[in-house]
């Protein structure tokens, strides 16, 4: 397996489920070398959880007419 440096795009594609596949356990070695990537991961994922957790009352509400043609 080559090495290869990730970056903060790609922890966003692993966040959204958009990392190949085939690069997910380099990513996992990658944040474990790198705590600073892996704490600013765990942020994300903290956030993240938070927004949900306060918008979860509107989440699955349709759009307001009003708004679907913006």
């Amino acid at each position: 397996m080559t090495r290869r440096d990730f970056s903060e795009r790609d922890i966003h594609m692993a966040l959204d489920g958009e990392l190949p596949v085939d690069e997910r356990v380099a990513y996992d070695a990658w944040l474990e070398a790198v705590p600073e990537m892996k704490a600013r991961r765990d942020r994300y994922v903290a956030d993240r959880a938070a927004l949900r957790a306060a918008f979860a009352g509107v989440l699955d509400e349709p759009v307001p007419v009003r708004l679907q043609n913006i």
